[in-house]
């Protein structure tokens, strides 16, 4: 019996995917071990594999697949596959995809160019519509085929490791099993599965599993700057309300002040092991987070952590989120590094501030001025009329009215300044 050569990763390229924003790579041949500090990206180049070649549906793409949440600028996984003779790749069912060269860690325009390797360019590209699109590229980059499931399934990726953890979460899939009736606001005879609605007894939490979050009732949920959306899971849209974790969650926020920005919270069993996720993650009962820092001081975001009764922590500083959970206490990860200055003070509302006006300060003077010059006017007519013995005073009443008059017009000039002026600087 002939064995096919199995397929080999000779170049790998990653842009614009979760933590890494640009990524080229030249496997050795044989076994290539990846080694580096947590929240390395480590898992993420595996992922990046995965998504590109694995025969599994095409991938479910959400916001936080994109480097920086920028989905504007989209991502791409592309590798160059050795695949030996081609075949490996041939089919009734589909035509050969075109191949190209390999040599010397370069890219040739045919496979047999100075014995060159035949390889086969395979990418995955994420698009700003959150679409996934597989593809096959030509030797111009013009000549594409659609990647098809059915060409990744006679490659033939496995991810070691995989397997072992998919048994592993079945059978906690089968202690996770409902023991009591369902929902009262649906029907276990005559709801369709997808929207019925389990109570779960565990001790001492109280959790509620939905199929979607979208059949959460509103009664059921009492935690006001969140929503169900936020902590379902980001790849099934599966919802476990874990109480006791999201009480914490929403005493943090009080405490705090300030918006949480919630990048992973419940993962289902299946997505959980699609991200590489620990086989007992605390993700898996709902009772983790992954907060964003970008408008939070680490330090007083872990300080009012601890307080609220958050026990175990994770530090990301490269993907710039601090993951927390309900225990047992551990840390791990490296903190992120003291900020060189504090966060800005928040500007008060414009009412505290407006002694120090420009436009107030002008604006008051030319009213006072204004009234100012009224008086002098009515007090000059009301002498003339009735005190003779003071006829003398009357011109410079008339001068101190004209002065007003100046004072007046200067402050409204004043205002007409302050108010361009700002307009300028966008502060209006």
């Amino acid at each position: 019996m002939t064995v096919k050569p199995n397929p080999s990763i000779r170049f790998l390229r990653i842009e614009g995917f979760r933590g890494i924003e640009k990524l080229e790579w030249r496997p050795a041949p044989g076994l290539n071990v990846i080694v580096g500090p947590g929240d390395s990206c480590k898992s993420t180049i595996l992922e990046a594999i995965g998504a590109l070649l694995s025969p599994a549906p095409n991938m479910n793409i959400s916001e936080f697949d994109y480097f920086r949440r920028d989905i504007d600028r989209g991502f791409v996984i592309e590798a160059a596959l050795a695949v030996g003779d081609a075949s490996i790749l041939k089919s009734d069912r589909f035509p050969l995809p075109s191949l190209r060269g390999w040599r010397e860690g370069q890219f040739t325009d045919l496979p047999d160019e100075g014995g060159a390797e035949a390889v086969m360019v395979c990418r995955l590209t994420g698009t700003q519509d959150q679409e996934a699109i597989y593809e096959v590229i030509g030797v111009d980059d013009e000549t594409r085929v659609p990647f098809s499931r059915a060409l990744r399934q006679r490659i033939g990726l496995m991810r070691l490791g995989i397997a072992d953890r998919w048994h592993r979460d079945q059978a906690q899939d089968l202690r996770r099993q409902p023991v009591a009736a369902p929902h009262p606001h649906s029907s276990a005879r005559n709801d369709p599965p997808s929207r019925r609605v389990f109570r779960f007894r565990r001790t001492p939490m109280t959790t509620t599993f939905h199929r979607h979050w979208r059949d959460v009732p509103e009664s059921g949920w009492r935690w006001p700057n969140f929503s169900p959306a936020e902590i379902a899971c980001r790849g099934t849209g599966k919802l476990l309300i874990n109480e006791p974790a999201l009480d914490k969650l929403q005493a943090l926020r009080d405490r705090l002040g300030k918006p949480l920005v919630v990048r992973s919270a419940y993962r289902s069993p299946e997505h959980n092991r699609a991200v590489g996720g620990a086989t007992r993650s605390k993700h898996l009962d709902g009772a983790a987070f992954d907060i964003a820092m970008a408008n939070h001081d680490p330090a007083a975001f872990e300080a009012a952590a601890r307080e609220v009764g958050f026990l175990g922590f994770g530090f990301c500083p490269r993907s710039g989120f601090i993951h927390v959970d309900l225990g047992p206490a551990r840390q791990w990860g490296e903190r992120f590094p003291i900020r060189a200055t504090a966060f800005a003070a928040e500007t008060p509302p414009a009412r505290e501030v407006l002694a120090d006006s420009r436009t107030m300060k002008g604006g008051g003077a030319a009213g006072v001025a204004t009234l100012g010059a009224a008086g002098v006017e009515v007090a000059q007519s009301v002498l003339a009329e009735t005190q003779s013995a003071i006829l003398p005073l009357v011109p410079y009443l008339d001068t101190l009215r004209w002065v007003f008059i100046a004072v007046a017009l200067g402050g409204i000039a004043i205002t007409i300044y302050a108010r361009l002026d700002d307009w300028k600087r966008g502060r209006r």
